[in-house]
């Protein structure tokens, strides 16, 4: 798979993970830091999408991207791996933007990897288990 293929497909499922019910965020994100995890996912790959498809994104989109950065920005953080700061008002605001986000992109729906051991405390999307990373 190309890199801007790689990034972009990372870049959806980011966005698209921050729009799920906390519940299916836990589910996909486990094991690990969910809130962590869901806000850096989000903020390397909407970054290095940008990057990549310099020039050829819409006004629309770029501001979908920043109104999703924003929300994050929001976001009052308390404890690591405290899955109950997913319960906010502020992460169902980044759920809402997400999900709205995700319309401007032209989004419905789409299966999210699942996360795979495949070494001693070593996680991998199931879509890399099988790539030389």
């Amino acid at each position: 798979m190309a890199e801007t293929d790689c990034i972009k497909k990372e870049f959806m499922y980011a966005l698209f993970a921050l729009s799920l019910t906390k519940d299916k965020q836990i589910q996909y994100n486990s094991p690990g830091c969910i809130s962590c995890d869901l806000i850096e996912d989000f903020l390397l790959y909407s970054r290095l999408y940008e990057e990549k498809m310099q020039g050829k994104l819409n006004h629309d989109v770029l501001n979908a991207i920043n109104s999703v950065r924003e929300g994050i920005d929001e976001l009052d953080m308390h404890d690591c791996f405290d899955n109950d700061d997913l319960d906010k008002a502020e992460w169902e605001s980044v759920r809402e933007i997400s999900k709205k986000a995700l319309i401007i992109l032209g989004i419905n729906n789409m299966d999210l990897p699942a996360y795979v051991e495949i070494g001693n405390g070593v996680w991998v999307k199931e879509d890399y288990r099988d790539t030389n990373m």
